[in-house]
């Protein structure tokens, strides 16, 4: 009796230390994980928890290498400090969700005024054919956008300050748009906004063929003493070079028949006389005063002349005076291009 009773007190007391132990096993073995015998060692593989990865094992690169006109530029993959050296690239970035940090001026040190509520707070750079590279320096960019027209020669002290890509001159806008997206890696974002805007053209048209049909219109443009008209130069049908490109060929408007007044369009502005004035015989106007008191005075003594008052589109009320033509004259992108068929629309409907 006494024997057995001890026999099952040993067995009780073995049982504890065997727990015990287990217990201390199971302790230690979890505190020193990856010192001992692994899942991975005994031939299972555990799947990689990429959400608990460093930050610098992911994939996504810290620079991308873009390719133009000087040769190849390294440049960060998410740029957050842009300098834009030609104002239309305010238009490009904003398009595609990006406020640029510093960008060039069209007059003086202020910025397009349809974009200004959208860029409070950007660094003036100063007119873009007149670039301060101290502006430039000072406002610390990571990433430079520049144009060959005006910046080729200052291309080695940009390049000094920041990644620079020098864009080429492009003749189709959306075009240009498309480049911009790509340097800051918005190709997808601007396919997207670029057919919003081809779509809105195509409705326009819709809709102003009920409305004006083959009436003509003419773009006139105040700036100086000068008058000019817009058209399309004829190598570059096709392509959307400016804003008469956009609304002659994209939202159908008629043009007058500029051949018959002998005007060629070697650009797409040409300078019509006083004397040529009579022929324009436009059903419709819109007039496009450029900023300033000379243009102001120029139109206000234009509009006193008896010629003018002769002409189709003025009797019979058919003249839009746009004062805000910067934006059709300097805007190119694809939010001027937007903007510029909805005033052609509300004008037209009228």
């Amino acid at each position: 009796m006494f024997d057995t009773q001890v026999h099952r007190g040993k067995r009780h007391w073995l049982l504890i230390t065997a727990l015990v132990l287990t217990m201390v096993w199971i302790i230690t073995g979890c505190g020193t994980a990856g010192t001992g015998p692994s899942m991975t060692d005994a031939g299972v593989k555990l799947p990689e928890n990429k959400d608990t990865a460093a930050p610098n094992q992911k994939d996504s690169p810290k620079e991308r290498t873009v390719k133009h006109k000087l040769g190849d530029v390294k440049i960060p993959a998410e740029p957050k400090k842009i300098a834009a050296l030609v104002y239309a690239h305010a238009d490009h970035l904003l398009a595609l969700g990006i406020k640029p940090h510093a960008l060039v001026t069209q007059t003086g040190t202020e910025f397009l005024p349809y974009l200004k509520d959208q860029l409070q707070g950007v660094k003036p750079l100063g007119l873009a054919h007149e670039l301060n590279l101290e502006a430039v320096l000072a406002a610390e960019p990571d990433l430079i956008i520049a144009n060959t027209g005006f910046h080729e020669k200052t291309y080695d002290s940009l390049n000094k300050i920041a990644p620079t890509v020098l864009q080429e001159n492009y003749l189709d806008a959306m075009e240009w748009f498309r480049d911009t997206a790509k340097i800051v890696g918005k190709e997808k974002e601007a396919d997207v906004v670029v057919k919003q805007l081809l779509d809105k053209a195509a409705q326009a048209k819709e809709k102003l063929s009920k409305i004006v049909g083959n009436q003509t219109v003419a773009f006139v443009r105040v700036s100086g003493k000068e008058l000019s008209v817009v058209g399309i130069e004829e190598q570059n049908r096709g392509k959307m070079t400016y804003f008469g490109s956009l609304l002659y060929e994209n939202v159908g408007l008629k043009e007058p028949d500029y051949k018959a007044m002998g005007i060629e369009f070697k650009k797409s502005i040409a300078t019509i006389s006083m004397e040529k004035l009579p022929d324009l015989k436009a059903d419709h106007i819109f007039m496009l005063v450029r900023d300033g008191a000379d243009n102001e005075r120029v139109w206000s003594e234009l509009q006193q002349n008896p010629i003018w008052k002769t002409l189709p589109a003025v009797k019979n009320n058919h003249l839009y005076v746009v004062k805000d033509s910067a934006k059709w004259f300097a805007g190119y992108g694809p939010i001027a291009f937007s903007q510029i068929i909805d005033e052609a629309v509300t004008a037209l409907s009228k």
